[in-house]
């Protein structure tokens, strides 16, 4: 069984970027890497957010990218454009952005133990957050059991959630805060300067991840909006809606477009918008 560790970060006013991240390998790795990893903190718990405020914690954040660097661990995250979300949607920042950003990195790990060997299920746990926590549950829970996708035989059937207090938490959150990290440079400029402990991560080709930019989900919103064109041959929106007995409202357009972008993907090619 493979295992991934996974939390989420934003900057402080949770207005630019917001990314969830995750770490793979399997069990056996994982207990050396959190060996590694207490034997640089003492034991101590480690917010990644913290640790760059003083030189003693810019060195153990170092020391502990150095950890992940000489794992086997594979990493990988998906970064939102805020402004780009709420303008493209019209709506508000809110928890959605965790949930999109959830999802990606769920079907970005399933997809990648379909070509590991020996192929096996992925387990995933994720940082305990009493505002999320039910929401992802059932996101979750919804993926597992759609027919369409493909890869849902290769997660577990269930999702765990741990504190910060464990290890394996510590470095996912190290690594979702340098995902975001690299977001907000991206939002800065069209080639971001990267931070030379995400560089060092990427360049082990076993770390990387996804910015969703504004033009992303206008693209979305125009796909939606055309589904809903009166007169359209095939409303398919409205009739996944009427079966799932559902009301129309931007966070099911939202489930409807994972659920159209899972299709699209077990099906290997682009579907019709």
């Amino acid at each position: 069984m493979y295992a991934t560790y996974g939390d989420e970060s934003y900057d402080e006013k949770q207005e630019r970027v917001y990314a969830v991240a995750g770490l793979m390998t399997d069990e056996r790795d994982w207990e050396d890497i959190q060996s590694r990893w207490l034997d640089v903190t003492g034991g101590k718990e480690f917010h990644a957010s913290e640790g760059e405020r003083t030189p003693e914690g810019r060195a153990l954040y170092k020391k502990l990218v150095q950890v992940l660097i000489r794992s086997k661990l594979f990493g990988w995250g998906a970064i939102m454009n805020l402004s780009g979300y709420s303008n493209a949607l019209d709506r508000p920042v809110d928890e959605l952005p965790h949930y999109f950003c959830f999802i990606e990195v769920i079907k970005e790990f399933a997809l990648r133990v379909r070509y590991l060997i020996p192929q096996d299920k992925v387990e995933f746990t994720f940082d305990r957050n009493l505002k999320t926590q039910y929401n992802c549950t059932f996101m979750y829970d919804y993926m597992v059991t759609l027919p369409e996708w493909s890869d849902r035989e290769l997660v577990a059937d269930r999702i765990a959630f741990s504190t910060r207090k464990n290890p394996k938490i510590q470095a996912a959150d190290l690594w979702a805060r340098e995902v975001m990290k690299y977001g907000e440079e991206c939002l800065k400029r069209n080639q971001p300067i990267m931070r030379g402990s995400f560089q060092a991560l990427e360049e082990t080709d076993r770390f990387a991840c996804a910015f969703f930019d504004a033009s992303y989900f206008t693209d979305m919103r125009r796909k939606l909006i055309e589904r809903r064109e009166p007169g359209h041959s095939l409303n398919e929106y409205d009739a996944w809606r009427e079966k799932h007995r559902m009301q129309d409202t931007t966070e099911n357009r939202i489930r409807y477009h994972i659920y159209l972008n899972m299709v699209e993907k077990s099906a290997g090619k682009k579907h019709d918008g």
